[in-house]
């Protein structure tokens, strides 16, 4: 394929190290001049800017960063450059820089990036929250020095499994404990896991919003949350 394209995209991304979304294809960069099918199955991609000459089998991560800028779903791109960062493979400042020749729309996906997510499943949610206008925290340190993925008002916990949860073991014991001691202190915990994230969204969306709109969100009475700077949600 180095002649005529290369692995590119989310592909070649998740090959640097970042996270990669559920059922990402195979994506390949073609040449300029190249026809839009390689081997008569890859689908091709193409940059947002100027398009290199392929030197190597698999992108670099800017070029496949400004392929993943034209080809990715917005969650899916907040997401991975929520890992990018988070996992040291680029800074925000590089990406806004990557990002230079792409359409303004795609260019503020990039003001939702932040460094604290650990997973992509914590980005997703934080993503779809945002979109459902209730404000949340992520990585919050909480009850001595505990932390929490995701913090929405005062006590509303949201834990977000990854797909590793499913294999380990530790993991889970040590989540469901630390769920145990802040249901103990009076937080309202909810735990997601990789597979209820993907597929059964619009069923939790319906009671998270329920849960804010009834304020189980915030303490009741004059109990402090023992947190400085907590951002009050609202839902629209």
């Amino acid at each position: 394929m180095a002649r005529s394209g290369c692995v590119s995209c989310l592909t070649a991304l998740g090959h640097h190290g970042a996270w990669l979304p559920r059922g990402s294809a195979l994506r390949c960069r073609l040449a300029d001049g190249q026809r839009d099918r390689v081997a008569g199955a890859l689908k091709g991609c193409r940059p947002f800017g100027a398009n290199p000459a392929v030197a190597r089998a698999i992108d670099d991560v800017e070029t496949a960063f400004r392929c993943a800028l034209r080809c990715a779903g917005a969650e899916d791109l907040v997401a991975v450059a929520d890992s990018l960062v988070h996992r040291r493979i680029a800074t925000l400042e590089q990406l806004r820089a990557w990002a230079t020749g792409a359409p303004a729309s795609r260019r503020r996906l990039l003001d939702l990036v932040g460094a604290a997510a650990e997973s992509g499943t914590e980005s997703m949610v934080r993503v779809r929250l945002r979109g459902l206008r209730i404000r949340c925290r992520t990585q919050v340190v909480l009850w001595r020095g505990r932390r929490v993925d995701l913090l929405v008002g005062d006590r509303l916990i949201i834990g977000c499994d990854s797909v590793e949860h499913h294999t380990d073991r530790d993991a889970y014991q040590r989540d469901r404990r630390h769920d145990r001691i802040h249901v103990s202190q009076g937080y309202l915990v909810v735990r997601l896991t990789w597979q209820q994230i993907h597929d059964e969204w619009p069923a939790i969306e319906q009671d998270l919003l329920a849960i804010v709109r009834r304020g189980d969100h915030r303490w009741r009475g004059a109990r402090s949350i023992g947190q400085s700077g907590a951002s009050a949600p609202h839902a629209g």
